[in-house]
């Protein structure tokens, strides 16, 4: 082949290993668009997810997750019920007609007064991160009657609590996220060295109440229930300064597994749980337990909570079912207050 012929098949093969790429690039896309896609901090905007079961969602003006909001028009400043909590009510892993923030809108809507529910759920978001923010939650979206604050997983322990409770967390941190420098939240949402930008509070970790000679310092139990009785009061004032009652609904997420038989088997300290549950209650807040109703349902009809096809059919976050189960207990719950509240009314 002369020189001139090589040169001809040597510019061929560029360009068809050029085109090739392109098409890879353009395929790879389009695959990658449906598996996941879309940012979840912009207004109105989509997102397309299905790592872990499969979505596809239109977010509100706050880049929340309420569809209902969406398909109602109504405003998003304005709502008979606050929904807070993590990425389990965040509810970016079942469509937007089958999360449990979805379920209460329409099961409350044709009734004598109507009830609406908006969801401020944000993945990473544990419960003393919740109430670190509550009041700016409860000013930004307005709620008049109720906020229903998930629980999950272990008790908090008291270095969460007093972060929490701390002013400089009011000061530092807005509802949705910390304010940081635009490199550090690139860098952060490419998933590289995350801890350098801290975007939460100290996790909550159970490990308050250590053993001492095989007893449980006393010490130790008697600073938990005081850290605990505070933060229980702190939620209680600022629910009566705003005029709304706060219900706090709790779930095991990953601590609830199954044993060898097939059981299902709580792994958190149920007993340090039971202690959270009475001094809340105590101080006015009232406390549903949903992981009782998941069991019910486990046991009785065979039904997790947790876990998709597609990423684990045990652990992860709510499925459809579990969605359904948390709205199930929060209807019977709200139900009962509200009638309630029209039975001391009609006393009056």
């Amino acid at each position: 082949m002369s020189a001139e012929g090589r040169k001809e098949g040597a510019g061929g093969w560029c360009v068809k290993f050029l085109i090739a790429n392109i098409l890879a690039f353009i395929l790879l896309s389009c695959v990658g668009y449906f598996y996941r896609s879309g940012r979840g901090d912009l207004p109105y905007s989509r997102i397309c997810c299905s790592a872990e079961g499969y979505v596809v969602l239109n977010l509100d003006a706050n880049a929340l997750n309420n569809g209902y909001f969406l398909e109602t028009g109504l405003p998003t400043n304005s709502c008979d019920v606050l929904v807070m909590g993590s990425s389990h009510i965040e509810a970016q892993q079942v469509q937007k007609d089958k999360n449990c923030v979805y379920l209460l809108n329409r099961r409350f809507e044709n009734q004598d007064s109507p009830l609406t529910f908006y969801s401020c759920g944000i993945s990473g978001y544990f419960l003393t991160e919740i109430v670190a923010r509550y009041e700016v939650a409860l000013q930004e979206y307005g709620p008049k009657k109720y906020a229903l604050i998930e629980m999950f997983g272990m008790a908090p322990s008291i270095a969460s609590i007093e972060n929490a409770l701390s002013p400089k967390i009011y000061e530092r941190y807005d509802w949705r996220t910390e304010n940081v420098d635009s490199w550090g939240k690139t860098i952060r949402s490419l998933g590289a060295m995350r801890w350098m930008w801290p975007s939460r509070m100290p996790a909550n970790v159970n490990n308050e109440i250590v053993k001492k000679d095989g007893k449980i310092s006393r010490d130790n139990v008697n600073a938990w229930d005081t850290a605990v009785a505070d933060m229980a009061k702190k939620l209680m004032s600022t629910s009566e300064r705003y005029g709304v009652k706060p219900i706090i609904f709790y779930h095991g997420h990953k601590y609830t597994t199954l044993g060898y038989n097939g059981e299902f088997v709580p792994t958190w300290d149920v007993e340090k749980i039971k202690a959270f549950r009475a001094i809340c209650e105590r101080e006015g807040i009232i406390f549903v337990d949903v992981t009782e109703r998941f069991r019910k349902e486990y046991e009785e009809n065979n039904v997790w909570p947790y876990g998709f096809c597609n990423a684990g059919i045990v652990s992860g976050h709510l499925n459809r079912d579990g969605h359904r189960m948390v709205a199930d207990v929060l209807e019977e719950k709200i139900r009962e207050l509200e009638a309630e509240n029209k039975e001391s009314e009609a006393k009056q």
